[in-house]
């Protein structure tokens, strides 16, 4: 009896775990405080060396720059920034440039003959342009807190807390990495190196926290499933209800054998959703509601055994905000644009993502996709090589015997871009989604009134209310980046959903065709058929014409990997 309780206390023990919350944190654009004594994180054009080193200078690692040397992150997609370094004059002076990119930068430096610091902006063509100056002496041997703060078109310095220059430009320079220069002569040392994000709205986006299993050998046990806890937190503004509910699906992950982690989803009769002890219930992935929640995996149906439910075992939530889309018969096109399709569509009911796939959210789904798929691997293997430009976001870390994806600081929340519709294909059906077609899409932007842009009738002035050519920033930004904006002005799609309009163009599920009138025959689309898909809602780069709801362009479906194509989700209802 004794050994049977012995027994019977310990399964209990072993199978009441716990484990911490799974959520998107946001981080620091970039931080150093040399103490790793490595410079992999910067670059320089002229070479690292003989300019740049770090050493330990009372008990202190710092970098230390000699004669003419530049040192720089090399990030261009940073725009609104708040950013600070010790600095100690040795002897010379030195320089510290931000939002450097091919378009210019701004600097500030110290005139050591003048006791002067100064801020100036250097253009393409070499002509440098005097903005404001500060009367300060910077002492030799000292070491002095150096900030900067760039919002926008507004610019501030400050030394040492005390506030020296504030200017406002007219013709700003709106992104770029930031620099450290020691002049020619001159002997600097740099130390605390942090940039912050200014950029991220105030809107806060949708985050699973508290995410913990465990397994009750009385109530779960003995039925073959796990209890799964979790939060919803999403913004105190978010709309969610029934026709604005959370899409809540999970994957499981455990150490193997034979390499890394590998990570899976469940079979849908495997999992309830709403915790409600109902499997196969129809909709119980749609949360109505915030805060906690409960789910359940059938770990013996989906052929788990108790010795996978170890201390290695993992489960994630993931969650997307989304809006009902009721049936009903709609209108498309206007009989008036070129390659624009005319005619009315009958649509059931649909659920479409609020919000266009992010990079945090793709860059999750890269980490748990089947690595040994060779198919996959083919068309990753060239998306990895898009991961070198600055708009991506999204790295590829190498380690000893496998790697992963990990999302770049502050590109957490762009829409992920440099995808084919293949992989927008495979991630939808790995989130348990698929791709709109072209009239469910165009019907997300224009609803039963047919309106002509997805906020409504009138145009939009350049880069005011969403990201379009003009607006100065020159790739993909943040989905929540006009949210606030729009709740001000009372500005809404017809069914809720968000950055329809700009900011990148969606791939849709249609074949490219330009007959003028709406052919149903064309979506969905054949998986194993190459040919060009539509796009819809224009990009950063485009003109008002291409921002219409009905406006339509199409690209390369299996090869073309551009910087302004991402995509969202629809599930039918």
């Amino acid at each position: 009896m004794r050994i049977i309780l012995s027994v019977f206390i310990g399964i209990i023990g072993i199978l009441y775990l716990g484990y911490p919350a799974y959520a998107y944190d946001e981080e620091l654009l970039f931080l150093d405080y040399f103490e790793k004594g490595s410079l992999e994180d910067w670059r320089s054009s002229r070479g690292i060396e003989p300019f740049w080193n770090i050493e330990e200078i009372d008990d202190n690692h710092v970098l230390v720059g000699k004669n003419d040397g530049t040192i720089d992150t090399g990030e261009d997609t940073w725009v609104d920034y708040s950013w600070e370094t010790k600095v100690r004059r040795i002897k010379g002076t030195f320089q510290l440039g931000f939002r450097l990119s091919d378009k210019g930068r701004y600097y500030i430096g110290f005139d050591e003959n003048q006791d002067l610091f100064y801020l100036r902006k250097n253009m393409p063509w070499g002509k440098n342009l005097d903005l404001a100056e500060a009367d300060i002496k910077i002492d030799a041997g000292k070491w002095y807190k150096i900030k900067v703060i760039v919002k926008t078109n507004i610019i501030k310095v400050f030394i040492d807390d005390e506030s020296e220059i504030e200017y406002q430009d007219k013709n700003p320079l709106f992104h770029g990495h930031i620099s450290l220069i020691s002049l020619e002569g001159s002997e600097i040392h740099f130390d605390d190196v942090k940039i912050d994000d200014l950029s991220r709205p105030a809107y806060t986006p949708l985050t699973v926290k508290n995410v913990y299993w465990n397994v009750n050998f009385i109530t779960d046990y003995l039925k073959g499933r796990i209890k799964i806890n979790y939060v919803l937190d999403a913004d105190r503004n978010a709309l969610v209800d029934k026709s604005h509910p959370i899409y809540v699906f999970i994957s499981y992950g455990f150490e193997s054998d034979d390499g890394p982690r590998q990570w899976r989803r469940p079979l849908e009769e495997n999992v309830d959703i709403n915790g409600n002890g109902i499997r196969n219930e129809r909709n119980d992935t749609m949360i109505p509601s915030k805060g906690k929640h409960v789910a359940y995996l059938y770990w013996k149906d989906e052929g788990l055994s108790k010795e996978d439910l170890c201390a290695d075992f993992q489960i994630r939530v993931h969650a997307k905000e989304m809006v009902l889309v009721p049936e009903g018969e709609y209108i498309l096109g206007n009989n008036s644009a070129e390659c624009e399709v005319d005619g009315t569509v009958q649509l059931d009911d649909f659920y479409v993502m609020k919000y266009p796939v992010t990079v945090g959210e793709y860059g999750c789904y890269l980490n748990e996709r089947d690595k040994d798929n060779t198919t996959l691997n083919e068309r990753y293997g060239k998306y990895d090589l898009m991961m070198a430009g600055p708009a991506c976001g999204i790295l590829r870390k190498e380690s000893a015997n496998s790697y992963k994806y990990v999302v770049a600081p502050g590109r957490r929340q762009a829409p992920v871009v440099f995808v084919t519709w293949f992989n927008a294909f495979d991630y939808a059906h790995w989130a348990g989604l698929r791709l709109p077609t072209e009239s469910e899409w165009e019907v997300v932007a224009r609803g039963k009134d047919g309106r002509t842009y997805s906020w409504g009738d009138f145009p939009e002035p350049n880069g005011a209310i969403c990201n379009m050519i003009g607006d100065g920033v020159g790739f993909s930004s943040d989905v929540h980046k006009y949210e606030e904006l729009w709740d001000k002005l009372c500005f809404s799609t017809p069914f809720g959903a968000r950055e329809l309009t700009g900011n990148v163009w969606e791939w849709v599920d249609t074949y490219w065709y330009d007959t003028g009138y709406f052919d149903v025959s064309k979506s969905p689309t054949s998986y194993s058929n190459k040919a060009n898909r539509v796009i819809k809602g224009g990009c950063w780069g485009t003109d008002l014409k291409w921002l219409r709801a009905a406006a339509r362009n199409n690209d390369i479906t299996a090869f073309s990997r551009n910087h302004s194509i991402g995509f969202r989700c629809v599930k039918d209802k």
